[in-house]
């Protein structure tokens, strides 16, 4: 039994140490595993943190190499060289951390040429910048073949780091697979022999010891494999097949806006921009179906906040070891910056091309050296000069000099771009065929960093068609300027920008002073409004035309004809608006004279039909008493009748005022001198005007004389001085004087009723109390005054008027409220001497039974005017109108010495009866009589047979006499 024991202890520490051994083997082998395990961790690291820094120094190489091509600054290219630097140092470790892989050496001989390339395309960008310029380096940089060469690199290096991982992945399976049989072996080992546990104590202590080593480096490397994951500066992420993601870091969730927790309940498609679904979907068929291994492409992530960003996604897949999809890992790099610099360089790039093409197609475009050598032009200096790009370039800007301007010019020009100002002016150039042409030229120096022109940029515009417009616009505006018409011209601001000498001398103010168009306020005044209307017209209608109220510089209110006219360019477009204007500020006067003279026409007929009606009730009244005088001697009824007699002829004065207002009265006209007349005026108003009115005459002393009505025209003076004495109740100062004037065409159109020659002006000139613009316009009205009831009849100015009129002169009246009056009587002069008119005495000589025919329609007139021709030894027949007067005459043509034709009838009025009569009998003797004095005019051209004219009412005395005078053939 013991030797079984024995054995069976024997076998059983045989069994334990053979399994000891075993364990120690398989032990040692998993030391050994877990060792190598490590170090591929530490290598696969390595690897991983070479292929960040290759990239990493890439970046840095192209962002030095294009701050150097984009700023020419000099840091930017020591960034470059450092990196190209780095990168080869990051070569030499990739070849000796991957001597033992020959996969990865090819992959590191292909990675070594393609990164060589990269490196000398930049290095040529670098070198043509220097050599070439700006412009080509762009288009090099600007080729995509960098870009492609980079997209390989990015994919092999992307190849590494998936073998690197795979391996490592591998590894770290493997060594938890050694772990476990170790522990296993321990375990068993233990169970079956404790011995063998006490033999291997310090063995197994010491196996232990470096396996809890080999753990915690493991579960470091693990810990640093999350904290890389973690932080690393790119998004990572593993996505399920379907799209879940699976794990993804801080930097991540940072760059799409969510939290972890947010990320895996979404898809990547869900986040994806519509527009990159389909290309990153594309990608994601090709690396399932084995095409790719992995791929990259930037595209547009929707973040949280509904902001897009760009990223840059390298995506590759890990598959289980059947080969199936296991999960996506997937390096997110946040490029928004990058592509927003992208856009930004490509708008200024766009933007500086896009200005060099609009200022080629606009302008002459030539830059020179710091010496004035040209050193390039654009194709519009070349066809405007006629000089071609070669014979230009190397020149100096002489060989277009056109010798118009003087040294000094271009000097000026010199010494204002030299020290760094911008020089603005026109230039006169010539041509290589010799024509001139003239350019608008601005000059921008280019400075240094000190401060000092190194070029000089001219931007020339042709202006030489503007030129020549400009000179015929000059020529033109000298004809203008010789136009009586004031001429503006506004542009569709309201700004006057053409303003002729005549609207100079029209409104007073200079082409200078309303450039600014001030004036143009000033000249509507108030009536802006008023000029707002006149544009809406002219913008429905195209032009305006009217009278205007406006104002001088001096504030003279004027009157204008104004036309304007709406100027369109050649595209239809308002251009500005021209605007003629011509004075009738004098034309307005004499219209404001006529229509005040068609009033006092109008009231002057309204008054004669009145006084005609008066005078046929007079006249029977007068010849009646004058009959009763001659029957009662008594002196009781003699005063009774002188009374009537009295009041009867006062009435007909006042008739006759108003015929001398309407129709003017002839009168019986001598040649006489004014100043009698004047020296009368002065007797009577040193004995009657009130003390504190002092009088002056001042006559001259060659005064010529007048024909007129002595006893009318000293109606008018004493019209006028009563006035003025009326007019300064509280004294003042009157006085009268009279001088020669021959008024010429131009002041005669200019005063309504005034033809040339030679004329008396008489002045009476008061220091009263004035009259307003309103009570002027109406002073000669009859019936019209401003006194007190009972102190005036408004008939002392008509009469005036009437008589001056009727003696072929005019007046004016100057008059300012507070300031006084100045009326202004213009009477004809004549070469005759004076004389002295004595009245005849007509004595009152009986008829000798002669035959006198009446014609009437008034019976009161007929039977009176027959009762006093019988009552002096005359026969008398009577006819009440035309027809009846014509009848009678026929039946006593041969017995009717004489007829007394009332020139106003029905049904056939005087002057169509006298021309019958005259037809009836060739010699017949016509009295023609009227109550209107108009009609004196018609009764003479009616016919010869009118031998004389009787105003009515009359006396008997007057009647008597010139029928007396008709049959005797008297001078009447």
């Amino acid at each position: 039994m013991k030797w079984i024991i024995a054995n069976k202890l024997a076998a059983g520490f045989g069994v334990a140490l053979a399994f000891i051994a075993a364990n120690t083997i398989v032990s040692y082998q998993n030391t050994i595993k877990l060792i190598d395990s490590q170090q591929w961790v530490s290598h696969t690291h390595g690897v991983l943190s070479e292929t960040e820094s290759t990239l990493s120094n890439l970046n840095k190489a192209e962002t030095g190499q294009r701050g150097y091509l984009i700023t020419k600054d000099e840091d930017y290219l020591e960034l470059y060289f450092a990196a190209r630097s780095q990168i080869y140092q990051n070569i030499k470790n990739f070849k000796k951390l991957t001597a033992d892989n020959l996969n990865q050496q090819r992959r590191i001989l292909r990675l070594e040429q393609k990164i060589t390339t990269r490196l000398n395309q930049l290095n040529q960008g670098v070198i043509l910048w220097r050599e070439k310029g700006y412009k080509t380096a762009e288009q090099v940089a600007l080729s995509g073949k960098g870009k492609q060469l980079m997209d390989e690199i990015r994919q092999l290096i992307s190849e590494m780091e998936n073998t690197e991982q795979e391996l490592l992945l591998s590894r770290i399976k493997q060594a938890q697979a050694n772990s476990q049989m170790a522990i296993a072996t321990i375990f068993t080992t233990t169970f079956l022999n404790f011995a063998f546990l006490t033999l291997l104590y310090y063995g197994i202590k010491r196996y232990l010891h470096q396996q809890k080593q080999s753990q915690e480096k493991l579960r470091s490397s693990e810990q640093r494999f999350r904290s890389t994951f973690n932080s690393a500066a790119v998004g990572i992420a593993h996505i399920a097949p379907d799209g879940k993601w699976l794990h993804v870091n801080q930097k991540l969730a940072d760059i799409v806006g969510y939290s972890h927790s947010e990320l895996i309940n979404l898809t990547f498609q869900d986040i994806t921009h519509p527009e990159d679904i389909d290309i990153d979907l594309n990608y994601v068929r090709q690396v399932l179906e084995n095409k790719i291994q992995t791929y990259s492409m930037e595209k547009r992530y929707i973040k949280k906040d509904g902001f897009l960003v760009w990223v840059k996604l390298t995506v590759s897949l890990v598959r289980h070891s059947s080969g199936e999809p296991k999960y996506f890992i997937s390096v997110t790099e946040d490029i928004t910056e990058r592509k927003q610099s992208e856009e930004a360089l490509q708008k200024s790039v766009k933007k500086l091309a896009d200005i060099k093409f609009a200022l080629d197609q606009s302008s002459i475009v030539a830059i020179t050296d710091s010496k004035g050598t040209i050193t390039h032009v654009n194709d519009k200096f070349c066809s405007i000069s006629k000089y071609s790009r070669e014979e230009l370039l190397g020149q100096n800007h002489r060989i277009i000099n056109s010798g118009y301007h003087p040294r000094e010019f271009f000097q000026h020009i010199w010494v204002s771009i030299a020290s760094g100002q911008v020089w603005r002016g026109e230039i006169k150039n010539r041509a290589k065929d010799g024509t001139l042409y003239w350019v608008d030229t601005t000059i921008v120096p280019l400075l240094d960093a000190d401060g000092r022109p190194f070029e000089y940029v001219a931007i020339r515009t042709d202006i030489t068609e503007r030129k020549f417009a400009q000179e015929q616009i000059r020529s033109q505006a000298q004809l203008l300027d010789k136009s009586q018409d004031a001429i503006v011209v506004l542009d569709m601001e309201d700004n006057i920008v053409f303003w002729n000498r005549s609207a100079e001398k029209l409104f007073g103010w200079t082409d200078q002073e309303v450039r600014d168009g001030k004036a143009l306020s000033l000249l509507f005044g108030k009536n802006l409004s008023q000029m707002q209307q006149i544009k809406a017209a002219i913008a429905s209608e195209g032009e305006w035309q009217d009278e205007l109220q406006q104002f001088t510089k001096s504030g003279q209110e004027i009157f204008v004809e104004s036309r304007w006219t709406l100027v369109r360019d050649d595209n239809e477009q308002p251009k500005s608006i021209l605007i003629i204007n011509t004075e009738i500020t004098e034309k307005k006067k004499l219209e404001a004279q006529f229509l005040r003279v068609q009033r006092i026409e109008s009231i002057g007929t309204l008054a004669s039909g009145i006084a005609h009606d008066l005078n046929n009730v007079l006249a029977p009244i007068l010849m009646s008493v004058q009959l009763l005088q001659m029957k009662y001697s008594n002196s009781s009824d003699e005063r009774l009748l002188n009374l009537l007699e009295s009041n009867v002829k006062r009435g007909a004065n006042l008739i006759k005022q108003v015929l001398s207002f309407a129709r003017g009265l002839e009168g019986q006209r001598t040649v006489i001198q004014i100043r009698h007349l004047i020296k009368e005026i002065q007797q009577i108003i040193n004995e009657t005007f009130p003390k504190s009115i002092e009088f002056h005459t001042d006559i001259a002393s060659d005064l010529w004389t007048i024909a007129a009505d002595a006893t009318q025209l000293h109606q008018v003076l004493m019209n006028l001085v009563v006035n003025a004495r009326d007019a300064m109740p509280s004294g003042g100062t009157l006085s009268i004087s009279a001088e020669n004037l021959v008024i010429d065409e131009q002041y005669a159109a200019m005063n309504f009723g005034a033809k040339e020659g030679a004329y008396i002006a008489i002045t009476v000139t008061d220091t009263g109390c004035g009259m307003s613009p309103e009570v002027k316009e109406r002073i000669f009205e009859p019936f019209f005054t401003t006194k007190e009831v009972g102190r005036g009849t408004g008939l002392g100015l008509s009469t005036v008027i009437g008589i001056v009129k009727n003696h072929g002169g005019f007046v004016n009246v100057y008059s300012e409220v507070g300031k006084g009056t100045r009326f202004k009587v213009y009477l004809k002069a004549q070469e005759e001497i004076e004389t002295q008119h004595l009245e005849k005495e007509f004595q009152l000589l009986n008829g000798k039974g002669e035959l006198i025919l009446v014609v009437d329609d008034e019976a009161t007139i007929r039977e009176i005017t027959k009762s006093s021709l019988e009552a002096y030894n005359y026969r008398v027949l009577t006819a009440n109108d035309g027809v009846e007067a014509l009848a009678t005459y026929a039946q006593y043509k041969q017995q009717i010495s004489v007829v007394l034709m009332d020139m106003t009838m029905p049904s056939m009025d005087g002057a169509i009866t006298i021309r019958t009569l005259e037809k009836m009998n060739p010699f017949v003797k016509i009295i023609a009589i009227s109550g209107l004095e108009s009609n004196r005019q018609i009764a003479k051209v009616s016919g010869d047979a009118v031998k004389a004219f009787l105003p009515k009412p009359c006396t008997a005395k007057e009647l008597l006499q010139t029928v007396n005078a008709v049959i005797s053939k008297q001078k009447i």
